[in-house]
């Protein structure tokens, strides 16, 4: 049988996605320098839509170059829309081109549901895992802040400018009879998500113990594989590569029905 979802992972949370009738975007983001891989803006063009899941600068601060280059339809909640159409005014455009520009940003919220081509859409509330002291101080140490120096003023100019708001959500997406999930963070809010889907593509970044809060997920979503993402060093220094051993391990132990993926870069996985 035909697949019906073929993803192919771009680095971060970023991810290409084709069906049968259509392709879209997932967190559209470029490497930046020193990073582990290396892809470009040329990535993320010539695609006709980009779902957003949270409005964070690694999930969203190369959008505003692709609305410049392309007409492109845009999913993303209240608060990341905004972002848009600020980064756009503040690179020089003006507010009336800006808006223009935006045109085709359609804002959703937690309970909207609608199709997209052959794809049905249905948005969930997410969380976004809480940052803990011990990551955050190895972040700040000299010694790791001179892995990519010339990095860290543009994530300090970027970082303000790209709220997440407390708007980081799920996409639930069904196909031909699949169904995949697209988490925003490792972390869920206090609401009912649909199970067993086919395919949940879960970020693996953001905390020192990043097991427990994986397992806190799988728990509740109970997916028939796991693909992961944001777990490569992408913009360094403020990333990492996570060792993804004890996460290899769980799933072994606890979770062995479950099929894990840790995808390679510019791979395509098929459901």
């Amino acid at each position: 049988m035909a697949s019906t979802f073929s993803l192919t992972w771009l680095g971060t949370n970023s991810f290409k996605v084709k069906t049968p009738e259509t392709e879209f975007l997932v967190d559209p983001f470029v490497c930046l320098d020193k990073a582990e891989h290396r892809n470009s803006l040329r990535d993320f063009l010539d695609v006709p839509a980009i779902f957003i899941t949270h409005g964070h600068f690694d999930h969203l601060c190369h959008v505003p170059l692709i609305l410049k280059r392309q007409p492109t339809r845009v999913f993303c909640t209240e608060r990341p829309a905004a972002s848009l159409l600020n980064a756009l005014i503040s690179s020089g455009t003006g507010k009336d081109e800006a808006k223009e520009l935006c045109r085709d940003v359609v804002t959703i919220a937690p309970g909207s549901e609608f199709d997209f081509d052959d794809v049905h859409v249905r948005v969930f509330q997410g969380k976004h895992i809480r940052f803990d002291l011990g990551l955050s101080l190895k972040t700040l140490l000299p010694s790791n802040i001179a892995r990519a120096p010339k990095n860290v003023p543009h994530i300090l100019k970027l970082h303000p400018r790209y709220p997440e708001g407390g708007q980081t959500i799920l996409y639930d997406m069904e196909s031909a009879g699949k169904h995949i999930q697209f988490l925003g963070s490792l972390d869920l809010a206090d609401v009912e998500y649909p199970r067993n889907a086919d395919l949940l593509v879960m970020p693996y970044q953001g905390r020192s113990d990043m097991v427990p809060s994986a397992r806190k997920v799988i728990r509740r979503l109970k997916p028939k594989r796991i693909l992961l993402s944001h777990f490569d060093n992408t913009y360094p220094p403020l990333t990492h590569s996570i060792d993804t051993g004890g996460l290899e391990k769980m799933m072994r132990e606890e979770f062995p029905e479950i099929g894990f993926t840790i995808p390679q870069f510019r791979a395509s996985i098929q459901i």
